[in-house]
């Protein structure tokens, strides 16, 4: 895999970039979170080896993604006014111009690809394309909600909100490595079930952290404190009346045993196999040269949930427990 420091070269390699202090610091640092699964910035790579290309070609769609990352994730914490948020430092001006800006070089480094002209315009919509929908799914995320409509609207918002930015990896990276913009949009298909298996893991993992997070204070945006709230089960108003003290260590964890009681964990695992079945089955029917290194990343991203079952006493299904269910 490309290691960090060549894809921040290639985006300092921007005048503009390496010129702006603010936004040259977040490149591979603090705006570039670490996680122990393989990062969305290397899906390009894994999309371009799929349609048999050399992992090296997809470097600029790496960048492009990101820039497109740290674009998300500076306009998320100004829309959920997050405690940590850069714009306590620099200001919500200045952030949010910073968001613009990776945006825009995200767009920038496509036309600068050294790809066919009618592919670097296939990319350079792609990236606009995924900017878009993915604010529209910050603004359906930051409507006040009805009670009533509280899960049609997560699944709403869960599909709009990192699903483009998985597809435009996908998309991108396929490119890069020689595929026809056809071939590159039927992988795709794969972002809206990684998004799922994404989404419903990051909201057990929050659901379950000590000290509490931000999720329980807006439960409808966390699946399992959503269903926690508003399914049948005898300790529902229980439950609600501890989310008023949430910040108290023993509050929350009482709220927690609540969430593993009352099923809400379990309809999480559900529906992170459904994904994980899902984005199986249509890596399974791609026209690809290799289909080996999305399979990889499949793997790695439902592990979690199986460790979340063995911790749980969670029974493990048959297909689950299978590492190659992805294979034709």
């Amino acid at each position: 895999m490309a290691n960090n420091d060549e894809i921040k070269e290639l985006i300092l390699s921007s005048d503009r970039v390496a010129g702006w202090p603010e936004m040259a610091a977040m490149i591979g640092g603090g705006g570039t979170p670490s996680t122990d699964s393989i990062p969305c910035w290397h899906y390009p790579e894994l999309a371009c080896e799929a349609v048999g290309g050399e992992a090296s070609r997809a470097l600029p769609a790496m960048a492009a993604i990101v820039c497109l990352l740290n674009g998300i994730h500076l306009l998320d914490d100004l829309l959920d006014e997050d405690a940590d948020g850069l714009q306590h430092r620099l200001g919500v001006g200045t952030t949010a111009n910073l968001a613009a800006a990776f945006h825009a070089v995200a767009g920038q480094l496509m036309a600068d690809a050294a790809l066919p002209p009618k592919i670097r315009e296939a990319a350079q919509r792609q990236v606009a394309t995924a900017t878009l929908e993915t604010a529209w799914g910050q603004h359906l995320d930051s409507r006040p909600q009805r009670p009533e409509d509280a899960e049609a609207t997560y699944w709403q918002i869960t599909a709009t909100k990192t699903p483009p930015l998985f597809a435009a990896a996908f998309f991108l990276g396929a490119l890069c490595g020689g595929a026809d913009p056809e071939t590159a949009q039927t992988l795709t298909t794969l972002a809206q079930p990684i998004g799922k298996i994404i989404q419903c893991g990051d909201d057990m993992s929050d659901a379950l952290a000590r000290p509490a997070k931000p999720d329980w204070q807006r439960g409808w945006t966390n699946l399992v404190i959503l269903y926690a709230e508003v399914a049948e089960h005898p300790e529902r108003q229980r439950l609600v009346a501890l989310m008023e003290d949430i910040a108290d260590r023993d509050a929350l964890e009482e709220a927690q045993a609540i969430l593993v009681r009352c099923g809400a964990i379990s309809f999480g695992c559900y529906h992170v196999v459904e994904g994980y079945r899902d984005a199986c089955r249509l890596l399974r029917q791609l026209p690809l040269a290799t289909p080996e290194p999305l399979g990889r990343l499949l793997e790695s991203l439902i592990q979690p949930t199986r460790h979340l079952f063995a911790k749980h006493g969670i029974d493990i299904t048959p297909d689950l427990k299978r590492r190659d269910l992805w294979r034709p």
